[in-house]
């Protein structure tokens, strides 16, 4: 009897406890934060996360993977870690309720509380703490800091005593020159060292930390810049150039022995730049491009918005040019007094609300050239109709791939997908030739250079075409297998299934793309050698694969260094697997779980993971595991509030149409739900809904569109289905 009491006294409990759980509105929520920002340092020690609410002050944590300490710093921000490991640098902001007031107040911007810079110390346990700084870079793979002040720190000139009545000798006079520029100071980290230096405006400071570049300002009647570079190693500065009236887009050589940067002596508002390059060999010094360059289209000069940077191997220096800038003449009219029309044409290329709202980009466009540092020549590659070249700095390679448009837009209003004309450019001498025409999908060219691979949409096929034979070759026609997308109901041919990337295997060239369900490597010039990764494991099957890559620094991915995730058709469970080097069609299972797998990272010079798994229930927190996903310790807890209130609960259920095709839904549930009552139902449908079953879902305003945080929330079912077609299709699937 006693026990019969004790049981109905513990359900009574539990139901009262359930249905005094909070619900969820508008009011709650900032109670649910974001895990933003997650980095772990090169050997694995530290992981290092923020915590943001929807509005308030984030909080910094870093997690040391040794002690399994947690250190957490209020409103830290922008973390930077060094390779070493010995320190963490990151911002501090002002706390957000005082900002709030003060901007309400209507506070001048320059008036409000500036970040902080903090540093945290693991193997001392301390933090140094720097006041008002308005930016800071460190030295990842070496040990400086920079860091810029709010302020112009340089002393005050002493006040004259007026009860001297000498005469003063010339140059004796203190003059605190006007600057637009503030005082930068640099921390060597590891010996406490630190340098300033004022009226700094810009600076950059190379990887290994034994180089920094810094503009200082002069205002007269106009602010002037001068470039200057410090050496560590010996302490000495070199003047790059002095008052410029504009200085941009400078930059360092991966060795930091070279340096390129854009100036300008013109006063115009609209102002035409030339390239200039230092060398510490002093081979080649000054402006190495202008206007009057031979290679240099007429009237055309150096974009002040074109990347410039070099390859990897250092004789070879990317820019951009464009049509020099016209000055506007000045106007007699005022403002209000100007009309302005909008004029547009039936035969313009674009209507007229694109052009208005591109007209920002297209004054910012430029063309990209190279100047070849050892034979003193620029080549230009670019033009107004053909563009879009993209040059990895790592590539090495004598072409690239460009494409021209022109032909297609007035189409691109009604048409997809969009169309382009695609070209191999050599940049060597800047000739090109057409290598596809009238192609809209996925196309890529070989880092090698020596293949072009595209997807056909018409029959969901693989090509590739040799750039010196032109002979093109079907690399998937033979394969059993699906390489298209599913365009779940929309009006356009279905694009590729997936695009990965180019890697190397056996010290031979391959694509990776996905077909429906696997991987494939696809060989560009012998479709004997392409193989599929997944397919051993997948034969009898269904899962959908795909690859996760980790590497996305390195030109070509390293298939046995990364991941590959399975997705269970029926059940959406996921799973992790390893690629094998030596046995790479026999991946190695490691992990499976009934969550969606939404990041995973790791260290570079250590075995340690960390990775984000969520469900309907589980915000996606970190986990930290090794190589082997065995021993996996979860090391954040965001939402711990999440089991005060009401939540919910998801099933995949099933049905058959009208038309009797086998359809599957998600049927959400509030968490008291009462099997005995009844409750307004709404349906929903989009796409493949279904695969997002275990997607989390915090509280927090959205779009104009149902979500089952509201339904779970008002007690009536919520039901998501899977769209077969458009139109009245849907009405027949319900």
């Amino acid at each position: 009897m006693r026990l019969l009491s004790f049981i109905l006294f513990t359900l009574l409990s539990s139901s009262l406890l359930s249905q005094e759980k909070k619900k969820i509105d508008h009011t709650t929520y900032n109670e649910w934060k974001s895990i933003r920002s997650v980095q772990i340092s090169e050997n694995g020690q530290f992981v290092v996360y923020d915590v943001t609410p929807l509005e308030g002050d984030a909080v910094l944590y870093i997690y040391d993977t040794k002690s399994g300490i947690t250190k957490p710093f209020s409103r830290g921000k922008n973390p930077k870690l060094f390779e070493s490991e010995n320190a963490i640098v990151f911002a501090v902001e002002p706390e957000f309720d005082s900002i709030r007031k003060l901007k309400l107040a209507e506070t001048p911007k320059d008036k409000l509380p500036k970040d902080s810079l903090f540093i945290f110390y693991p193997g001392t346990d301390s933090t140094q703490k720097l006041a008002n700084v308005k930016s800071y870079s460190i030295s990842p793979k070496g040990n400086k800091l920079a860091y810029l002040s709010t302020t112009d720190k340089r002393p005050d000139c002493p006040k004259e005593d007026e009860t001297k009545k000498k005469k003063k000798k010339k140059g004796n006079t203190c003059i605190k020159t006007p600057t637009s520029g503030t005082t930068l100071t640099i921390l060597n980290l590891e010996n406490g060292a630190s340098y300033e230096l004022h009226a700094v405006t810009s600076y950059i400071l190379s990887e290994e930390g034994d180089n920094l570049i810094y503009t200082q300002s002069l205002k007269g009647k106009k602010d002037t810049l001068s470039l200057f570079l410090y050496s560590f190693s010996d302490s000495t500065t070199t003047t790059l150039i002095e008052k410029q009236y504009g200085l941009s887009q400078i930059t360092f050589n991966k060795t930091s022995d070279k340096i390129a940067f854009l100036a300008t002596n013109d006063t115009n508002e609209n102002k035409n730049y030339s390239l200039y390059y230092y060398s510490n060999s002093k081979s080649l010094t000054g402006c190495i491009v202008d206007s009057m360059n031979q290679a240099m289209p007429e009237g055309w000069g150096v974009s002040e918005f074109g990347r410039v940077y070099f390859n990897d191997q250092g004789d070879k220096l990317y820019f951009g040019t464009n049509k020099l800038v016209t000055q506007v003449p000045e106007d007699t009219l005022l403002e209000s007094e100007m009309a302005k029309v909008d004029v547009w044409g039936s035969n313009d290329l674009r209507i007229q609300p694109q052009q208005l709202s591109e007209v920002n980009n297209d004054k910012k466009k430029s063309f990209l050239a190279v100047y070849y540092l050892e034979e003193k020549r620029m080549v230009q590659l670019g033009n107004d109709t053909l563009y879009d070249l993209q040059v990895d700095p790592q590539n090495n390679a004598t072409v690239c791939l460009a494409k021209k448009e022109e032909p297609y837009m007035r189409e691109f209003t009604w048409e997809y997908p969009w169309k382009a004309d695609y070209y191999i450019v050599d940049l060597t001498n800047g000739s090109n030739k057409e290598i596809i025409k009238n192609h809209g999908y996925r196309i890529s060219l070989a880092p090698s250079g020596k293949e072009v691979v595209y997807y056909n949409g018409v029959d969901s096929c693989w090509y590739s075409i040799n750039i010196n034979s032109l002979q093109k070759l079907n690399l998937t026609e033979n394969l059993n297998d699906l390489f298209s997308g599913d365009n779940n109901g929309n009006p356009a041919v279905p694009d590729e299934q997936g695009y990965i990337g180019w890697a190397l295997y056996e010290n031979d060239e391959y694509v990776m793309v996905n077909s429906r369900q696997d991987v494939w490597l696809l060989h560009p010039s012998d479709v004997q050698k392409s193989q599929c990764i997944t397919c051993g494991i997948n034969k009898n099957s269904s899962h959908r694969f795909d690859y996760y890559r980790i590497d996305y620094d390195s030109l070509y991915t390293d298939v046995s260094n990364n991941f590959l995730i399975a997705v269970n058709e029926q059940t959406k469970s996921e799973s992790i697997y390893k690629i094998q080097s030596d046995k790479i069609q026999q991946p190695v299972f490691l992990l499976e779980t009934n969550h969606k797998i939404n990041q995973i990272l790791k260290a570079d010079n250590g075995s340690q993971i960390v990775f984000r798994r969520m469900s309907f229930t589980e915000y996606p927190d970190l986990e930290l595991t090794d190589l082997s996903f065995q021993n996996i310790k979860k090391i954040s807890s965001v939402n711990p509030q999440q089991a005060e209130y009401n939540w919910g609960t998801v099933e995949m259920t099933s049905w058959k149409s009208y038309e009797g095709r086998n359809l599957r839904g998600l049927l959400y549930k509030p968490e008291n739900f009462d099997s005995t009552k009844h409750y307004p139902m709404i349906v929903y449908f989009y796409e493949k809904y279904t695969d997002d079953i275990h997607l989390y879902y915090a509280p927090k305003p959205t779009a104009s569109i149902v979500t089952d945080r509201i339904c779970k929330q008002r007690l009536y079912h919520f039901y998501s289905g899977h769209r077969i077609h458009t139109g009245l299709s849907c009405q027949i699937c319900i």
